[in-house]
């Protein structure tokens, strides 16, 4: 079926699972945890209270700011002045006036629906990798600028990626720093949680004192432009293919989630993809929320600004990799 590209299917069923072009080089959590930082690209050189400056001496904060106005990072980057000092509350206060009903949802019986961030696309990708032809590929890039972590680039110096294929801890060494490197590596996965952790987690945050029956899964395609997944010199199609498999892999992997939610937790999952900024606020505004442990700065920021509204926040993490049921 296809979606809001014109040669690329994006959707599970009728759902949308990508938001177009329009928010290429849009990173929430980026601008909220490095906003200090020089922008990433070309495309980011103007303050918007200051159209005359350099690249150089603008703000990642700012230069999104200026991007993409009428956001979420717009709104927080004019209610702190472009302040380096990331408070909490003044994100929180943008996630309230785009949610009003936030500040007064906290049931008492905590029986309300359970929001579960799920980062998808390229959490899946590199699991998917063939270990003949795309791992070696991967681990060249590692070596290079493609790889924001100095220490990666130092690990993979001397490493001779033509032996991947037979070197089975390689590859996974591979596939872990390809996640490191995207922000996504956390304990007991390799990119996406197990469905089989995240029932575990749900059955964990049911003993926290939640009682509820239904999750929203909020999730969507994450980094089609990440040049790791696909060289910065590739073709049209092949971003386009690149695409097609993240949302071919994801849908998947929904319903196998939604399957296992059922069996293993007892609860009934919908699923929500959105804007980044609807789902950033549904996430934050949660009364009861649950996210994974890795380095995604939109969800640490959502879960932070989530218990800065007196919401109840739980993690997915390497600990609920086992086979546990809420039995």
């Amino acid at each position: 079926m296809v979606g809001k590209n014109a040669h690329t299917a994006v959707t599970c069923g009728s759902l949308s699972l990508w938001n177009g072009d329009s928010f290429n080089q849009y990173a929430l959590g980026d601008a909220f945890y490095h906003g200090n930082r020089a922008p990433d690209s070309d495309r980011r050189c103007a303050d918007p209270h200051d159209p005359g400056r350099r690249c150089a001496q603008t703000t990642l904060l700012s230069a999104m700011a200026h991007d993409f106005p009428g956001t979420v990072i717009a709104d927080y980057y004019r209610a702190t002045g472009g302040s380096p000092a990331r408070p909490i509350a003044a994100l929180a206060d943008v996630v309230k006036a785009r949610a009003p009903s936030s500040g007064r949802r906290r049931s008492r019986e905590r029986d309300g629906v359970l929001a579960i961030h799920l980062r998808l696309g390229d959490t899946l990708v590199m699991a998917d990798f063939d270990v003949r032809t795309e791992l070696p590929a991967l681990c060249e890039r590692l070596k290079g600028a493609d790889a924001w972590a100095k220490a990666t680039r130092h690990i993979f110096a001397d490493v001779d990626c033509a032996t991947v294929p037979q070197n089975p801890a390689l590859a996974r060494k591979v596939r872990y720093h390809g996640n490191l490197n995207q922000g996504t590596a956390m304990e007991g996965a390799l990119g996406a949680p197990s469905t089989t952790m995240v029932a575990a987690a749900v059955c964990a945050h049911r003993r926290r004192g939640w009682r509820g029956r239904r999750v929203s899964l909020v999730t969507g395609v994450h980094g089609r432009w990440n040049p790791l997944l696909v060289p910065r010199n590739a073709s049209q199609r092949e971003v386009d293919d690149m695409l097609a498999r993240q949302v071919r892999l994801s849908c998947g992997y929904l319903e196998r989630m939604r399957e296992n939610l059922r069996a293993r937790a007892g609860v009934e999952a919908t699923v929500v993809s959105g804007s980044p900024d609807d789902d950033f606020v549904a996430l934050a505004s949660a009364p009861e929320l649950l996210v994974t442990s890795s380095r995604s700065g939109f969800s640490k920021a959502a879960a932070a600004v989530a218990r800065h509204l007196g919401g109840h926040v739980s993690e997915v993490h390497g600990a609920h990799a086992g086979n546990a049921t809420c039995a």
